[in-house]
């Protein structure tokens, strides 16, 4: 497979000819998007009759190790995993000569493409979107996992179904990591998480939150004015049960934020009577490590 230069970064790039094989099995059909460490490719697999999604390491990234590591962090958090909020994992080849995964192809917007086409947000949609976000963290931190890279673009949506994707700067919970580091986008981690702290459950909260203040708000962190107590005031919305829950997720201080279970509990407050989320007598199973 040749290789090009990016217009942008001036980076190496693939340029596969279509339908040309981009790893075992899986032929190029479109370019989704490009990063500093990795191509995205939308693929067609003709042994299975299906599309796929082709993660794999730019031409001067095959041999760095924190793009193979990135990806087999994706691997580990998604592999045997199956959840309706999270893709599957089709192939795990971050061991491969050219690192790559193959994913489910989710066929929608990002968030952040829905609400600048569509509008903002009401109290009810983004609770319901809380609702999926929170549930697929359950069952992730279930596994000793943290995303850490929460953010509008991060989460697709299929036909109203919100899904999670980006999974490299995921961490084990409390997991050491280099002081050089950085995890997650700016503007979208907790502060702690900025500052050096160790991955935590609390991190996903605050993650959480501020996909939602943006969903309702439709302003980016650099669009919004910082208080002592989180980034998104939300002061020009009306006071409802929502955005209280969404100022509480995005406080600066990790021990005053609510843990998944208590936010899932104050989101599924505030639907109507007769609108219940998870039958009535059971309680998110949300690990003890929340509070780390």
């Amino acid at each position: 497979m040749r290789s090009g230069t990016d217009e942008g970064d001036g980076g190496p790039t693939w340029e596969p000819d279509p339908p040309e094989e981009l790893v075992p099995g899986w032929h190029a059909w479109e370019l989704l998007g490009r990063g500093h460490r990795c191509e995205t490719w939308l693929a067609w697999s003709p042994e299975r009759w299906c599309t796929g999604v082709v993660k794999l390491a730019r031409p001067h990234q095959v041999d760095h190790p924190r793009a193979r590591r990135s990806l087999g962090r994706e691997a580990r958090a998604l592999r045997h995993h199956p959840h309706p909020a999270l893709p599957t994992l089709f192939v795990d080849g971050s061991r491969a000569p050219v690192p790559h995964l193959v994913q489910q192809y989710v066929d929608g917007p990002a968030l952040d493409e829905l609400v600048e086409e569509e509008g903002v947000l009401g109290p009810m949609p983004t609770a319901l979107l809380g609702l999926h976000l929170l549930g697929a963290l359950v069952s992730l931190h279930g596994r000793g996992i943290v995303h850490l890279d929460l953010k509008p673009d991060n989460v697709m949506v299929d036909e109203g179904r919100p899904v999670l994707v980006d999974f490299g700067s995921s961490r084990a919970i409390d997991g050491r990591r280099a002081r050089d580091e950085p995890i997650g986008t700016p503007g979208y981690v907790a502060p702690s998480l900025e500052g050096g702290g160790r991955p935590a459950v609390t991190h996903d909260v605050f993650g959480a939150g501020a996909v939602l203040a943006e969903a309702m708000t439709g302003l980016r962190p650099d669009q919004q004015s910082p208080t002592p107590t989180g980034r998104w005031p939300l002061e020009a919305l009306p006071d409802d049960p929502v955005v209280a829950a969404v100022r509480r997720m995005l406080d600066a201080d990790d021990d005053a934020r609510p843990t998944v279970a208590e936010a899932l509990t104050l989101l599924a407050a505030a639907l109507p009577d007769g609108h219940e989320p998870w039958p009535t007598g059971l309680t998110p199973g949300v690990r003890t490590a929340a509070r780390r």
